[in-house]
């Protein structure tokens, strides 16, 4: 369009313009990284931590980037903790709200995010049992909870809304652009093919979690005389069900520790004791060891005294768990599949990428059927069953690694057409 007349200013005017036909390596960045860290800092509902963590604020943050890093490596893993959260948390209105009737499904998250604290005053004992132990309790009347009304979980939360919805409203812009390129014949770069399966799995949990409590600090304290040890056992054994899983998937005898509990294996050390078949009769005390051992007694107080892990651990999830755990995975990897014919810097690069795609697929594949196949094969205390699946998840995590670093890597060298621009006026009048 030719320019209008010059103004007395000496202004030249300029009528309607189409925008710039390309897009800088920082228009490709930036809005990857937006999403990407709004989506994984925003997502994931912390639970309640520990006294221990709360008294320190380096170590909160420390915790909170651990959770956030986690994310990153494993949004599918995310993905099925908020499902087998909201599935508890409903659960626990069939067995809790006919004794309370002020329990919602809020409180079912309250309870599975170790809302309330049950404080054994004879040994000073505190325990986080979750809404299937709660249920467990109330039925056999040992505790009463005291009532904690939606607002006041409504006040302690810190409703993150604004963050929320600004992380929504990237991601849908972002899917559109990305629909827009892909529509105008525009290729997408592997950094932004990695960025779509988050989109997906950040809406997947945000709908799961959508009830579930934010950022809430300190529990509800509920004080009994005292919880014997038949008592939990019998909790132990009824609500952990360690029959059902592979030995070598230790159940959750004991809900809290002094350590926060979001993830087995990134809040508790590596256990080298279960590599050398330390047996678990030295771990109780004394006197309760007299009294059990060589009865059939001894086998169920053991279970108790079993090291303790933390939350979501393989133990607890049902096959339900391990379907969505794996169907995600799959989706995940099956979008990074998109990006098999893309231009990569380098050869090697190219080949590289497909490996960590086809290897993920494989270990996520090979890893159930791994574990129920050698729960009868080997021991439970086998150093080959261990070191196979320590091997499994090594390899996952190495592609899982570089499909995470490539796209980054790759930003050096792309074809001429990834830096060219939406226009969105001849988008829009396609469309129309």
């Amino acid at each position: 369009m030719a320019p209008l007349t010059p103004t007395a200013h000496n202004t030249t005017l300029v009528g309607f313009t189409p925008e710039s036909s390309d897009r800088g390596t920082f228009g490709i960045l930036n809005p990857c990284l937006a999403v990407l860290f709004l989506n994984t800092w925003t997502v994931f509902h912390v639970n309640i931590p520990s006294e221990r963590l709360l008294r320190s604020r380096r170590r909160w943050w420390l915790h909170r980037l651990k959770i956030w890093i986690i994310t990153i490596i494993v949004p599918d893993g995310i993905s099925t903790v908020a499902f087998n959260q909201w599935r508890e948390a409903r659960r626990s209105i069939r067995t809790i709200q006919p004794i309370y009737a002020w329990w919602t499904i809020k409180h079912g998250f309250y309870a599975e995010m170790g809302g309330f604290r049950v404080v054994d005053d004879s040994s000073g004992q505190e325990y986080a049992f979750r809404a299937a132990q709660l249920s467990w309790l109330l039925a056999r009347q040992e505790l009463e909870l005291p009532e904690v009304s939606q607002e006041e979980l409504d006040d302690k939360s810190d409703a993150d809304w604004i963050a929320k919805t600004i992380a929504c409203g990237q991601s849908l812009w972002f899917l559109i652009n990305a629909m827009a390129r892909l529509s105008s014949g525009m290729p997408l770069t592997t950094l932004e093919i990695e960025v779509l399966p988050f989109i997906a799995t950040t809406w997947w949990t945000y709908l799961f979690w959508w009830q579930k409590p934010v950022n809430i600090l300190l529990p509800t304290k509920v004080h009994v005389l005292k919880l014997e040890e038949a008592t939990l056992i019998d909790l132990a054994r009824e609500t952990c069900h360690p029959e059902q899983g592979p030995a070598w998937w230790r159940p959750v005898p004991r809900e809290i520790h002094e350590r926060g509990w979001d993830f087995y294996w990134f809040e508790k050390p590596l256990d080298t004791n279960t590599w050398r078949g330390v047996s678990t009769l030295d771990a109780m005390p004394t006197n309760l060891k007299r009294l059990v051992k060589g009865t059939p007694a001894q086998s169920k107080v053991e279970v108790w005294y079993r090291p303790a892990v933390n939350e979501m651990h393989p133990s607890e999830w049902t096959w339900l768990d391990d379907l969505i755990i794996y169907l995600l995975g799959m989706f995940i990897n099956a979008a990074l599949l998109g990006a098999w014919e893309f231009h990569f810097p380098s050869e090697l690069e190219s080949k590289l990428w497909k490996a960590a795609v086809v290897t993920m697929m494989g270990s996520i594949t090979l890893w159930w059927p791994l574990a129920w196949l050698l729960r009868f094969w080997l021991r439970p205390t086998s150093l080959a069953k261990h070191s196979a699946f320590y091997a499994l998840m090594g390899v996952y995590m190495a592609g899982r690694v570089y499909v995470i670093f490539e796209p980054f890597v790759g930003l050096r060298l792309l074809p001429a057409n990834a830096y060219r621009a939406v226009s969105w006026s001849i988008f829009v009048a396609h469309i129309g």
